[in-house]
């Protein structure tokens, strides 16, 4: 497979891929996975100021392997006009003691935090089905939209479309930039190419 800038549809995308990542891209065209069944999962989620991400670093490393601890940041209504710090704490097991070590490590990261927290909540369910999303709840709590799997065909495009509408307030340099159609990679007839000298030498006497 050749790619440039002539490349269509599909390819167009991959030469994007591999003009942003060279080597680190790949394409994978079969794998092979073993599962292994799992119980009920403890969530707890909550929503805190930023000053609590100081904490989140020191509590997250140390849990156990029956418990995980994410963060995202973002916007919310919860908070219109400061970003948030979003946690979630997933805890594999349905052992009174080892949950309530997983309640307690999120309870640590809120103490990092001055003001309450804008939002928490508990919940427990089963991978794939019955969790709740790992974003950012809305005004008064509400469940956000669930987030869809890519499809086959949806291509590059899609993905920075609904990047940008997942980030409303990432408005100006940021929003253009995820729609805008990418440039010429660097080459011979790319930024790179040096510049010829405008200047002429002097000729010897």
């Amino acid at each position: 497979m050749w790619l440039s800038d002539a490349s269509p549809g599909e390819d167009a995308d991959l030469w994007w891929a591999v003009r942003g990542c060279a080597p680190a891209v790949g394409v994978v065209t079969s794998a092979t996975f073993r599962t292994h069944e799992i119980g009920p999962v403890f969530v707890d989620r909550m929503v805190v100021g930023l000053d609590a991400l100081a904490t989140y670093f020191q509590v997250a490393p140390e849990l156990p392997r029956d418990t995980t601890m994410g963060a995202v940041l973002g916007y919310t209504p919860l908070s219109p006009d400061e970003p948030v710090l979003f946690v979630y704490t997933a805890c594999a097991s349905t052992d009174d003691a080892i949950v309530a070590r997983a309640r307690a490590a999120t309870s640590a990261v809120t103490a990092g935090s001055r003001p309450a927290p804008l939002h928490r909540s508990e919940s427990s369910g089963r991978y794939l089905s019955g969790l709740p999303e790992f974003a950012i709840p809305g005004r008064d709590g509400a469940e956000p939209d669930p987030i869809r799997l890519p499809q086959p065909g949806d291509g590059l495009r899609r993905l920075q479309r609904r990047t940008a509408e997942r980030f409303p307030r990432d408005r100006g340099r940021d929003r253009r930039g995820l729609r805008r159609q990418p440039g010429p990679a660097p080459g011979p007839a790319g930024p790179l190419r040096p510049r010829r000298s405008a200047r002429r030498a002097a000729p010897l006497s």
